[in-house]
């Protein structure tokens, strides 16, 4: 992903949810660095800093089966 202030690490995975999925839920609003993130990428005013290709988001794709959302999501979930 191009590099600008508005597309840090967590802005581009924020952006890759809103692009792939039909949503975002947080888990946290408590921090207004983390809140103004979330709602730059609901305001169509940054689309075109903030949009991702489809590349992009393949590249993002691909790094997420590589390393799987298990591991880290559902850990504390799962039963030994």
């Amino acid at each position: 992903a191009a590099k600008n202030d508005k597309r840090t690490t967590a802005a581009v995975l924020l952006r890759w949810a809103l692009q792939r999925s039909e949503g975002i839920i947080t888990t946290t609003t408590s921090k207004e660095s983390r809140a103004n993130e979330l709602l730059d990428q609901l305001d169509s005013n940054n689309d075109a800093q903030l949009h991702l290709d489809e590349d992009e988001l393949k590249q993002i794709d691909q790094a997420g089966k590589e390393h799987g959302y298990e591991k880290y999501y559902m850990a504390p979930f799962m039963q030994p």
